[in-house]
């Protein structure tokens, strides 16, 4: 009798032990929930550094259970819940701090937004719909930092601003001018003449004649139109249609002007491909008003 009661009690140490190592304490549902709980951390806004060393633990915890290290598995699993307790606990003090001065923020930046009109008014919406992604996707410490770079930004685009309406209204009317060429044997001139709209509408006239290198002649002459609004004192002019009114090119073959005669066209402009921008001094210096 105390001979069976003896093999029972060792069986049962087998037992216990086979248990352990069989890592019966974390289940697969554990690691995935686990997993899951990183997860819903990291797209909270919680750094991926501070979840490194829990997802390594999950890591190592589903592979001693598969070895059988049931202890292994366990003591692995349990240091990464600690992990995940700690970090859940900061996130969660550090978004109701965070949170209300970034509310805050965001509604006087969408205040200021406002008093911003045309390009600015674009840049300033590109902006603000990068902190609103970021707050959408409970990011409260990046949402809280961009906030801080785009106020600062939102200064200069307010001087911007400022400066955009003293330019503007004084852009009314056609500018023209023209310009030698010169250098390198060429023998040319080159005139433009841009037309501002009240009403934001500009259209451009570009043409040249000569030669611009001893065996090269051009006589073209092209209009564009489009709209144009101002950022500061620069000008931005997109250009949306394009006109050919000549094309001529001449070339210098031995002792012989070739002539090359292109057909004109008549073209819509999309893309941006087109867009130029100049300062209202270099507008004001170069060109004059009639």
């Amino acid at each position: 009798m105390k001979a069976l009661a003896k093999t029972f009690s060792v069986l049962s140490a087998c037992c216990i032990m086979v248990i352990l190592l069989g890592g019966c304490g974390v289940s697969e549902k554990k690691l995935k929930d686990a997993e899951d709980r990183m997860q819903t951390l990291q797209a909270n806004g919680v750094p991926d550094s501070l979840l490194t060393e829990a997802r390594v633990l999950v890591s190592e915890s589903r592979t001693s259970k598969k070895l059988g290290n049931g202890i292994g598995a366990k003591t692995q699993f349990d240091s990464a819940m600690k992990i995940l307790a700690k970090a859940e606990g900061n996130y969660g003090a550090t978004t109701t701090e965070i949170k209300p001065s970034v509310e805050t923020t965001r509604k006087s930046l969408g205040d200021r937004k406002l008093n911003l009109s045309g390009a600015i008014l674009k840049e300033a919406d590109s902006l603000l719909a990068v902190i609103d992604a970021l707050i959408n996707a409970n990011k409260w410490p990046d949402a809280k930092e961009k906030c801080q770079e785009v106020a600062a930004i939102f200064t200069g685009l307010e001087k911007d601003q400022q400066l955009a309406k003293e330019v503007k209204p004084k852009l009314a009317g056609t500018w023209s001018g023209s310009q030698a060429i010169k250098e390198e044997g060429a023998n040319a001139v080159e005139k433009k003449q841009f037309t501002f709209a009240a009403d934001g509408k500009i259209d451009i006239i570009e043409e040249r004649s000569g030669s611009t290198t001893p065996s090269f002649k051009e006589d073209w002459k092209f209009q564009s139109a489009g709209t144009y609004d101002v950022k500061g004192d620069t000008i931005l002019i997109a250009i949306t249609h394009e006109k050919c009114l000549k094309q001529v090119y001449q070339h210098l073959k031995g002792k012989k002007w070739v002539k090359v005669e292109k057909a004109p066209y008549d073209s819509v402009i999309t893309g941006g491909k087109k867009d130029r921008y100049m300062t209202y001094e270099f507008l004001k210096g170069t060109f004059k008003k009639k």
